[in-house]
């Protein structure tokens, strides 16, 4: 099972890294910088998944990707509820746009983070 987290971990990272990086034809330091900790986070955590001795710094990842993830959830879902309200039908495709990231974001940066924090915990005891 830590190979499976240890992959998954590498693909958040090369995700979210060309997702902004490459993807975004703006850059904005917020979102930079997010992502770096993401990108950094996931490649730290996919080392110390797949050495099984560092369990300690594997939490901290995947709490600051849950923490992360909660942030720019809410991000979202209030700027869509904003073009929604402001701009009625006109708002819908940018809607769109935000209800497709938080689709991507919901398996990446909170199922496998909470996945592998009860993974880990079931693993201590």
């Amino acid at each position: 099972m830590a190979k499976v987290f240890a992959v998954l971990h590498l693909l958040t990272a090369a995700l979210v890294g060309i997702g902004v990086f490459v993807g975004l034809p703006q850059r904005w330091w917020p979102v930079d910088a997010g992502a770096a900790l993401v990108v950094l986070g996931s490649m730290v955590a996919s080392y110390t998944v797949a050495s099984a001795s560092l369990d300690r710094a594997t939490t901290m990842t995947c709490v600051m990707h849950l923490v992360m993830a909660s942030a720019l959830l809410a991000a979202l879902i209030s700027g869509g509820a904003f073009l929604m309200g402001v701009y009625g039908p006109l708002g819908q495709g940018g809607m769109v746009v935000f209800a497709l990231v938080v689709a991507l974001v919901i398996p990446y940066l909170v199922a496998v983070p909470a996945l592998e924090l009860a993974w880990l915990r079931k693993r201590s005891r």
